[in-house]
């Protein structure tokens, strides 16, 4: 039987940011229920008291966590949209960096964050709620968004803002499960210029 993994000594002060990205990729490619606070401890070499003291509750953990991926995942660019963008090009710009990221990385984790909201979604305890309302507010902007390209005219003035969000968010997330089967970057770009010209837009 194998020795268990010895816990690496870290001075009391730490940086956070750091913390938050060694541990990542142990949420990305398990999920969120089967990682333990012991496991976090051992990865990161911070005993479970410096944990509990820096994060509180493994789920805090995991949101910040969330959080920090989300401020380097592909549609981090949907944040930065101004009035003047045209939101076309701009979903396109999304959906081939998203292709991009996936399709170099060799475990094929896809997207954490629609990895997490297949897992943990659905329930009614406090970190699906937390979980649902992210989710929400990106369909809000997404809707936003389309709001926009159909006053630029990048889009017909009968089209449905909302339904055309969802569309896009579903496709979003398909994206992410697709690119764990034997996908190219290729395939995805051509899958993704055909979805958004199909909701209309003149790419």
């Amino acid at each position: 039987m194998s020795e268990p993994k010895k816990t690496r000594g870290r001075p009391s002060s730490f940086n956070r940011a750091d913390v938050i990205q060694q541990i990542m990729p142990l949420f990305w490619e398990r999920g969120y229920h089967d990682i333990s606070f012991n496991e976090i401890s051992q990865e990161t070499g911070l005993t479970r008291a410096s944990l509990y003291n820096a994060f509180g509750t493994k789920e805090s953990l995991f949101l910040e966590v969330l959080d920090a991926y989300f401020q380097e995942a592909p549609d981090h660019l949907l944040r930065k949209v101004k009035e003047e963008s045209c939101i076309g090009e701009t979903l396109l710009a999304v959906l081939n960096n998203a292709a991009h990221m996936y399709s170099r990385d060799p475990k094929k984790r896809g997207c954490l964050s629609v990895n997490c909201m297949n897992e943990l979604m659905g329930g009614d305890d406090a970190l699906n709620l937390k979980v649902n309302t992210l989710y929400q507010g990106y369909k809000t902007r997404l809707k936003a968004l389309i709001e926009q390209a159909i006053r630029q005219e990048e889009l017909p003035k009968d089209t449905d803002s909302e339904t055309t969000a969802n569309m896009i968010f579903t496709f979003m997330n398909g994206l992410s499960v697709f690119s764990k089967s034997d996908s190219s970057e290729i395939q995805m770009n051509n899958m993704a210029q055909t979805f958004l010209k199909n909701l209309g837009f003149n790419l």
